[in-house]
């Protein structure tokens, strides 16, 4: 298991990536970031769900050299929506959601 929250502390640009349905089966990038928090807590270097999704997603940009990709106004990033009704916070959105909560926007 990599020491990510180490590497986080460090300084180093991470992201969690897929390989392709051929070689992985099933392409579920929600369940991705699950094993990356469930992951970080049996290493005992447990990362906040909201850092994972930051991983998953910005700080994952970054690291491919996406600078400055962020979700913010006039941002011209694709979108998606979650729909996990009764969701309260990111732990909840991480451990529930699945590929057909998914609903891309633009």
């Amino acid at each position: 298991v990599a020491p990510v929250r180490r590497m986080l502390e460090s300084g180093i640009a991470i992201g969690i990536g897929m390989d392709s349905a051929a070689s992985s089966g099933s392409i579920d990038f929600l369940a991705e970031m699950r094993s990356a928090l469930h992951s970080s807590r049996r290493l005992a270097e447990p990362l906040s769900a909201e850092q994972v999704w930051y991983i998953g997603t910005t700080l994952g940009a970054a690291s491919l050299g996406k600078r400055g990709w962020a979700v913010q106004d006039g941002s011209e990033v694709p979108l998606i929506a979650l729909d996990v009704p009764d969701c309260a916070n990111t732990e909840e959105l991480l451990e529930r959601a699945t590929n057909e909560s998914i609903r891309w926007i633009s």
